[in-house]
């Protein structure tokens, strides 16, 4: 018996992405991840106190720029 290559099909006959899932029943990477994501905010939104999530979320970033040179072991600069 002579099994066929999938690079001689045409393109219409090769199976897609979608249909492969379908029948393994994988989710694709992209939409658990978005799902993760979302599941993840609605749990930092509903969090009432003043936790590090919240705080890491809301943090504006460093101020300022950083000084030149290289911190010496006292913190100052040299």
């Amino acid at each position: 018996m002579v099994q066929e290559r999938e690079v001689s099909k045409p393109p219409e006959n090769r199976a897609r992405n979608v249909e492969i899932r379908k029948k393994t029943k994988v989710t694709d990477a992209l939409i658990f991840s978005l799902a993760r994501k979302l599941k993840w905010a609605g749990r930092v939104a509903r969090h009432k106190d003043d936790g590090w999530t919240g705080r890491v979320v809301k943090w504006p970033g460093p101020r300022g720029t950083r000084g030149k040179g290289r911190l010496v072991p006292d913190g100052q600069m040299k």
